[in-house]
């Protein structure tokens, strides 16, 4: 059940971000080089997770490491990210780390 938990929402940023990241997609090798192409990706991210969780200013990295150890669906969500992160950019637990940055912030209610 879990799994289908994560497939279910995974499944529902994709089709989310589709509708407007692929228009971007073109901007994904810059997003770590240049400030315009991470702002654009960082933008369609708390996009999808306010639509998909009704949040205000927080990222799909964030809200799966605010519930990943409350909620197992969160935990794999959360693994599957990180790994595409790290296999991306090299950074380690990213979730988590998104988490604590939205925090500091304030952002999290």
């Amino acid at each position: 059940m879990v799994l289908v938990k994560v497939i279910r929402t995974l499944f529902a940023y994709v089709v989310l971000g589709l509708l407007v990241g692929v228009w971007f997609v073109p901007l994904l090798p810059w997003v770590k080089k240049n400030e315009y192409a991470f702002r654009i990706w960082f933008s369609i991210d708390v996009m999808i997770c306010t639509v998909a969780h009704g949040t205000y200013r927080r990222t799909i990295s964030g809200w799966s490491g605010q519930f990943m150890a409350l909620k197992p669906n969160y935990n794999v969500q959360a693994r599957i990210i990180d790994c595409l992160i790290a296999l991306l950019s090299g950074e380690q637990e990213h979730c988590k780390r998104a988490y604590e940055w939205e925090l500091e912030q304030g952002l999290v209610e």
